[in-house]
């Protein structure tokens, strides 16, 4: 999959995403960060950081591999979502993890 930060993704549930340079930061595949939005187990909305105006996306799922990943976007003007930052799931999200999980 392209890198690209022009190429558009549309995913399963129809939603558009695009991927800027972030999220590519710490070498989560692009396929990897399309299955956690697809699939993700928690969503959450989160403040503005970074003097950013737009609340932030907080997806964490599972990469095609089993790893717990979170990628976090903006909704965009032209598309969807805005995927920013993708890495290996930090510990600071693990409770919110395992709450999700205990309602499987």
């Amino acid at each position: 999959m392209p890198k690209d930060n022009s190429f558009v993704f549309d995913t399963n549930t129809g939603a558009r995403v695009r991927f800027l340079p972030g999220a590519h930061k710490h070498g989560v595949k692009t396929t990897d960060q399309l299955n956690v939005i697809n699939e993700a187990r928690v969503v959450f909305l989160l403040p503005a950081t970074h003097g950013r105006s737009r609340r932030e996306w907080l997806f964490l799922g599972r990469g095609l591999d089993g790893t717990i990943l979170e990628v976090i976007a903006l909704l965009g003007h032209r598309e969807h979502f805005l995927v920013i930052h993708a890495m290996p799931m930090r510990r600071k999200w693990q409770a919110r993890w395992d709450l999700a999980q205990e309602g499987k």
